[in-house]
């Protein structure tokens, strides 16, 4: 399975996770990627009305993030690593660890952003080991 098809599989079972979770509030009409046709019942409707909305989402394979929140997360990104490296004891890319560590990170509005910038920065780099 190359890259695209495993992207494919994840958006697949992602949209079936969500059907199991929104099935009465929420019919998938189309999922042809990158596109999602969905129909959505607004909260406030009546239980036995048919009102849904008709809204279209465009699911990218490659990650993006809003240019806003990247820059934000470069103006701190360095202090960020340095200051985890330190309190965890880090000496270089070459050197084992004595004991594993969880870093958890969270934030709210821009503070989620750069937790998850981060998150994803920190497992796949050196320190994830």
């Amino acid at each position: 399975m190359d890259g695209e098809e495993e992207d494919e599989q994840v958006i697949a079972e992602e949209v079936e996770a969500m059907k199991s979770v929104y099935e009465n509030d929420c019919t998938i009409l189309n999922s042809i990627p990158p596109h999602f046709h969905l129909s959505l019942k607004p909260r406030t409707a009546d239980v036995s009305s048919h009102q849904f909305v008709e809204i279209v989402l465009e699911v990218h394979a490659t990650p993006q993030v809003h240019r806003g929140f990247l820059s934000a997360y470069d103006s701190v990104r360095t202090r960020i690593i340095s200051l985890i490296r330190l309190a965890i004891g880090y000496v270089d890319d070459h050197s084992e660890f004595t004991h594993k560590w969880h870093i958890y990170m969270t934030g709210h509005s821009l503070g989620g952003a750069l937790a998850i910038l981060l998150a994803l920065e920190l497992s796949s780099n050196q320190l994830a080991n």
